[in-house]
């Protein structure tokens, strides 16, 4: 594979991916971006120059996968950076990771959005690791370490917490790491609030309704349910079970599905945090980051 540059944005899911896919890449690559499906752009891509730099987003390349998944999923991340690494040894990765917390609990409603019909407790089965997820699959540290010994870098790699808290410094810190002008970001910005579309989600109590009818009708997740989908669409005037129990208006508190789950995982998700905290977050505003070592710096963090 030739090109002076190959970027490759791997996860993790839910990240803001298809708001850096549609807003940020999309403008800024054009032909030169390679994404999940044909939406953002064209896997077969034939025309670009040999020099023109090079990105594929992906977020189920690292990122917790439901349908592209044959056995472990680990197993399927290794083998990705193991085969990636003799295709485009030079390539810089782009990799968020979220608070396992909150991570594991928008996992799980997306899980009910696409037709999961498991209890919180069979989706992580934290007593005999037979869930539909395993609990070694939302550890971060495993997957960035074989990841930095792979490829030397630099990688930006950044916590979701500390993007949302202010999106224009890292979207800023991420176009330079793009060799991008970073004066275009204001012109994307405006675009992408201009057609910005509000990502609604499920409630607490519509989820267990959605839970239950994913029991019965059939889905891309589980086509072999006993009501085809379009008999269900036919009922409720063409809406399927996911759009017909989301939600416009917030909850007010926020109830977690999968807060128990996360309580009896907190110890190792807490050690995983503060090894991905200490030793693979190569961005985070106003530090620099060495290997252990912080610094306190107001220039670009990015040092891997």
């Amino acid at each position: 594979m030739q090109s002076n540059r190959i970027f490759v944005h791997a996860g993790w899911n839910k990240t803001a991916t298809t708001f850096l896919q549609r807003d940020i890449f999309v403008p800024i690559f054009g032909e030169g971006l390679i994404g999940p499906n044909k939406k953002f752009n064209d896997l077969q891509r034939q025309d670009s120059q040999a020099n023109d730099a090079l990105l594929f987003s992906d977020e189920s390349l690292l990122g917790v996968t439901f349908f592209k998944h044959h056995g472990s999923r680990n197993l399927q991340r290794y083998h990705f950076l193991d085969n990636w690494a003799k295709l485009a040894p030079n390539s810089q990765f782009i990799v968020c990771v979220r608070k396992h917390s909150d991570f594991l609990e928008s996992l799980y409603r997306q899980y009910l959005q696409v037709g999961g019909d498991q209890k919180p407790e069979q989706f992580i089965d934290t007593q005999h690791d037979e869930g539909f997820i395993q609990a070694d699959e939302l550890l971060y540290a495993p997957i960035l370490e074989k990841l930095t010994q792979r490829f030397a870098g630099p990688h930006f790699i950044y916590d979701f917490d500390a993007f949302k808290a202010d999106q224009d410094y890292f979207l800023t810190e991420l176009l330079r790491f793009l060799g991008q002008d970073v004066q275009s970001l204001q012109g994307l910005l405006e675009k992408a609030q201009s057609r910005r579309q509000r990502n609604i989600s499920i409630t607490y109590n519509s989820g267990i309704y959605l839970r239950l009818i994913n029991k019965v009708v059939s889905s891309k997740l589980h086509p072999d349910k006993p009501i085809p989908l379009p008999v269900f669409q036919f009922f409720t005037l063409g809406k399927t079970p996911r759009r017909l129990f989301q939600r416009g208006a917030k909850e007010k508190v926020k109830r977690k599905f999968t807060e128990g789950i996360y309580t009896e995982l907190h110890e190792k998700f807490g050690h995983d945090w503060d090894t991905v905290q200490a030793n693979f977050i190569t961005v985070a505003k106003d530090t620099e980051i060495i290997g252990n070592a912080s610094i306190s710096s107001t220039e670009n963090s990015l040092v891997r």
